[in-house]
């Protein structure tokens, strides 16, 4: 052997040697040390050595335990659970496992697991039991279930209400219903006893938030936080506490650190948002405040920061589309509120400003004072009457102070009391310089009906030169409302000859032209566009004024060379992709937004003309797949969710249907056109009793609708009572004459065997509509005996649909049994070159061949039984074939095969035996 190799071997055994004399520490000697890294307060190096007990024991109960316990001080809740469910199957006694367990489950909103617990509770102690239905109920509480959160509490309470968990209940409870001074006491006292008790210090830290003191918030937080630094809900709690004492400051470094480690959380986002646009980043602001609302919960507050600071960057329209998505959300009174109608001024939506235009403090378009307003948290309540005496205390103090007055008025007319018009008209008599002041009572006296008033407005600012333009934009908007349409139009062309390029005149004296010139509608909403090409009005009206004269062609070219110059712009090319579906260019229209699918921030609209054009192409599976990522991105939106709804009921999926239309309803309670929905899936899904529930539950409402009627129908038919089924598809027939009631009805007749009643149904509705489903019912309804009937009405339905595949061979069977067998052979022919491989058009095919004598019926009629064909006619047919081939013993197999013993077939299958 070499030396050299002698060498290396004996370095490398003196290695293996040495490392396995030196061996690894044990189970128990890690776990040692990960208690003395406790005791140092070093959590994260405690996890390492009881990883590394685990990692030597994978089955020792005290390393899991130990790991377990560890991630709940660090607040990894995740992995706690993990481990000390382990920990359990290995067969863990200590009463701390169960607790903390319940503490893991309790963060992670883990109902479910924490119920095993409850319901597991047999060996463990009365204190290890209160610990568990604590943290279920602080769980189910978070969750907004009350009646739970307060059940379960008040168990945990009632078995040692002066345990630390008892008063841990207590403290909780009195938080939820709103004791604050209550619940800090207990929560003190506990803490007094226990400085470290992570459960108090949050349960202090909430109290002191709801009672907006925001700073003692942040400090009770932080001594949590510090304690437990992973439990990243408190740090939130911390970071919100300090943006609502303003301490931007101190918060951002805080938010960074979340999101160091949760890039795409949403609150996180939200919080980023405020703290951009405390110090004016507008679009960065509007950057995180979209990608807050891009998860699958709402933020209202990032909705209101992405408003007002897309209005900041003078991108109006996006501000609009923010600012309604939480118009319902706010009071009238809320200064956002104010910012939305101005917007709607500028865009020309004058209709909708009329309703909601609500001045706060007197501010006028061009103020951003109270823009600072809008990163705070949502409104405090929707109490009116406290507000309205609140400002009249105001106005006690202050009797001078338009904006006061103002405010007032804008609150009483958002709660439709008229006297709200006085107290603006006070606001101008204190300050006549508050244009916009003016400008809203001006609406508002329209919203009233006293047009006289808004006339004097009007008047008054033509005759002035520095308010000519919106005095006649405001006369304008006067006579369109009295009907004087053609007084409208001269205002508006008077506001475009001062100001040529004033949107809000623009749209609106090209929706007044709409009916009487055309074209010149036309050339406005294209002036608009040119202008605005995002105006989102002027684009949908401009499409359908387009479209209603066959020139969507013409409004194409024009998006075209729009879209050109402003390729980025989202609306423009949902506008154009809009008028490329209207103008049934349906690949155009796909190819234009699938070419921006990866664009953030896309809005609903987006989806809803991209999952239509895929249907109108008949692409079902990629409308379903559209909807459903769409109402993943959008779970608010009641339009996507319909459409995704319809996209099943189109493949016939009625249990997936039901399944979509039940979590809609979640989202849309009480929303009678989903119980119909739900009502009528499951009718289609046979369950009787469910559809009676939500049939129950319309009538409670009173609700009438021939869709309901005919949902009643099908019931009755499953629960065979036809004379029952009769009766609601003819109330639905007699609400609502479709040709789907008028099928419904001719069956339920059929099943009461009223015959002759039937097919006049159908007779009748087919004279006024003509329809090719009810003319296919209708001919299988007439017997033997009305066989000419039944030709007819097939060859009308074939008139409809020339290659429907059914027809044709219904047809060629209805003439063959007329043994008109060269017609026949002629429409089933035809079915056979639509589809050759079709088993009935092969049955159907093979028999009328041979009982033609065409050679050609041996090949058919062999290729059908192939086919697994078990049709008699077919059969025998075909027997007979192989009988004249000299084919015998097949011949007699396929007689034996026959399993019917109608007496007809039997003296067949005799006839052609004796031919073997």
């Amino acid at each position: 052997m070499n030396n050299n190799k002698k060498i290396t071997l004996s370095i490398a055994i003196a290695v293996a040697l040495g490392l396995s004399a030196c061996g690894d520490k044990s189970s128990q000697e890690y776990i040692q040390m990960g208690e003395k890294s406790i005791e140092n307060a070093n959590t994260a190096e405690a996890i390492v050595q009881f990883k590394n007990a685990v990692r030597i024991e994978p089955k020792s109960v005290a390393a899991r335990t130990h790991l377990g316990l560890a991630y709940v001080k660090q607040g990894a809740y995740a992995n706690a659970e993990k481990e000390l469910e382990r920990a359990l199957e290995l067969g863990a006694s200590d009463d701390s496992v169960v607790v903390n367990l319940a503490l893991a489950r309790g963060k992670l909103e883990d109902h479910t697991g924490l119920q095993l617990l409850i319901d597991n509770n047999s060996n463990m102690s009365d204190e290890t039991y209160q610990g568990v239905l604590y943290y279920a109920g602080t769980a189910a509480l978070d969750e907004k279930d009350l009646a739970t959160g307060q059940d379960l509490l008040g168990q945990a309470i009632s078995i040692a209400p002066e345990s630390r968990f008892g008063q841990l209940s207590k403290a909780y409870l009195s938080y939820v219903e709103k004791s604050y001074a209550e619940s800090e006491q207990i929560t003190k006292a506990l803490l007094e006893k226990s400085p470290e008790d992570a459960e108090a210090l949050v349960i202090l830290g909430h109290n002191y938030f709801a009672q907006k003191n925001f700073s003692a918030a942040n400090d009770t937080f932080a001594k949590h936080v510090k304690m437990v630094p992973e439990d990243y809900p408190v740090l939130l709690f911390q970071i919100n506490s300090l943006l609502q004492a303003e301490k931007f400051t101190e918060a951002e470094p805080l938010l960074d650190k979340v999101m160091s480690r949760f890039k795409n959380l949403s609150l996180a986002h939200q919080y980023k948002s405020q703290i951009e646009y405390h110090k004016q980043n507008y679009r960065d602001a509007l950057f995180h405040a979209e990608e807050a609302n891009k998860g699958s919960l709402e933020f209202s507050v990032a909705r209101m920061i992405a408003g007002v600071s897309a209005y900041q960057l003078n991108e109006i329209e996006q501000s609009y589309a923010n600012l309604k998505m939480v118009e319902d959300v706010l009071p009238l009174t809320h200064p956002v509120q104010k910012l939305l109608a101005i917007v709607r001024v500028k865009l020309g939506y004058t209709d909708e400003a009329a309703e909601t235009f609500n001045l706060m403090e007197g501010l006028t378009e061009a103020d951003v004072a109270f823009l600072q307003e809008t990163s705070a948290a949502l409104v405090d309540s929707n109490d009116f009457n406290t507000a309205k005496d609140l400002l009249e205390k105001a106005q006690q103090l202050d009797p001078e102070n338009a904006n006061v007055a103002a405010q007032k008025g804008a609150m009483l007319l958002s709660q439709q009391d008229v006297s709200g018009l006085s107290s603006l008209e006070q606001a101008l008599n204190i300050d006549p310089s508050l244009a916009d002041v003016e400008f809203s009572l001006a609406l508002q006296y329209l919203r009233f009906d006293q047009v006289e008033k808004a006339q004097s407005i009007a008047t008054e600012w033509i005759e002035t030169t520095d308010k000519k333009s919106t005095g006649h934009l405001l006369q304008g908007i006067i006579n369109t409302k009295k009907g004087a349409t053609n007084d409208a139009k001269e205002d508006f062309e008077t506001v475009l000859t001062l100001e040529p390029e004033n949107i809000s005149a623009l749209y609106n004296l090209a929706m007044l032209n709409e009916k009487d010139d055309v074209s010149k509608a036309k050339a406005l909403y294209e002036k608009l566009l040119v202008l605005s090409p995002s105006h989102l009005g002027g684009l949908n009206r401009y499409s359908l004024l387009q479209q209603e004269q066959n020139k969507s062609a013409e409004s194409i070219t024009f998006l075209e060379k729009l879209l050109a110059e402003d390729k980025d712009n989202t609306n423009l090319m949902l506008g154009l992709a809009q008028n490329y579906r209207l103008n049934n260019d349906l690949p155009k229209a796909i190819d234009v937004l699938t070419n921006i699918e990866n664009r953030d921030n896309l809005p609903d609209a987006y989806w809803t003309i991209l999952g239509d054009s895929y249907l109108q192409n008949k692409n079902v599976t990629l409308a379903k797949t559209t909807f459903y990522k769409a109402i993943e991105q959008f779970p608010k939106n009641y339009i996507l969710h319909l459409r995704y709804i319809g996209v099943l009921e189109i493949e016939q999926a009625f249990d997936l249907a039901l399944q979509a239309a039940e979590q809609a309803y979640k989202v849309f309670p009480d929303n009678t056109r989903i119980e119909m929905l739900i009502a009528y899936y499951e009718a289609r899904n046979q369950n009787i009793r469910g559809s009676k529930t939500y049939l129950t539950k319309l009538a409670d409402k009173g609700v009438e609708h021939p869709f309901i009627n005919a949902i009643a129908g099908q019931v009755a038919v499953l629960e065979k009572d036809y004379e029952a089924a009769v009766e609601h598809f003819s109330e639905a027939y007699s609400l609502e004459s479709s040709a789907q009631n008028a099928i419904y009805l001719a069956r339920a007749l059929r099943f009461t065997g009223k015959q002759k009643e039937a097919e006049a149904v159908l007779e009748k509705h087919l004279a006024t509509e003509p329809n090719v489903k009810m003319r296919m019912l209708l001919a299988s309804l007439y017997t033997d005996n009305s066989a000419e009937k039944k030709i007819a009405q097939y060859e009308l339905a074939l008139q409809e649909s020339p290659d429907n595949l059914i027809i044709l061979n219904n047809l060629a069977w209805a003439h063959y049994t007329q043994n008109n067998l060269a017609k026949a052979k002629q429409y089933i022919s035809k079915a056979y070159d639509v589809k050759s491989d079709y088993l009935p058009v092969l049955e159907t095919y093979g028999v009328i061949l041979h009982a033609l004598n065409d050679e050609q019926s041996a090949d058919i009629l062999k290729q059908a039984m192939n086919a697994g064909s078990t049709d008699i006619k077919t059969q025998l047919s075909y027997a007979e074939v192989l009988i004249q081939q000299g084919d015998n013993d097949k011949a007699r197999d396929v007689l034996d095969n026959i399993a019917v013993k109608n007496a007809d077939v039997q003296r067949e299958i005799s006839k052609l035996r004796s031919q073997i």
